[in-house]
């Protein structure tokens, strides 16, 4: 189970995620998700957004040393929103579209969603 991103996420995730954070005006704050666990354990996090992004998005692949978990990698995530001024939401926003996957390797990604 990956659904470890909906303990204190709050009101974070959903609807506002994405559209929320700009206001009249303003630019859009960078949305992260945890979006899966790859081949090898790595966790997938996916960046949308930002200044200049509102409609670009990049795939970050982070392998977590042994006993640091998901929980931990969000709790360092979400401390960080403050510092870097970005949004970490439990789901993607309801427009994003993953991008097509590769046909190569043994098997697909596992989803935290």
């Amino acid at each position: 189970g990956g659904d470890g991103g909906d303990g204190g996420a709050g009101g974070d995730g959903g609807a506002g995620g994405a559209g929320g954070a700009g206001g009249a005006g303003g630019a859009r704050k960078m949305v992260l998700w945890l979006s899966g666990v790859g081949r090898g354990g790595a966790v997938r996090v996916v960046a949308r957004g930002g200044a200049g992004w509102e409609h670009k998005s990049q795939q970050l692949f982070v392998t977590c040393a042994p006993g640091f978990g998901l929980e931990q990698l969000e709790e360092v995530l979400r401390a960080l929103t403050v510092v870097l001024d970005f949004e970490l939401v439990s789901r993607p926003p309801r427009d994003w579209k993953p991008p097509p996957t590769r046909g190569t390797g043994p098997g697909p990604d596992r989803d935290l969603t």
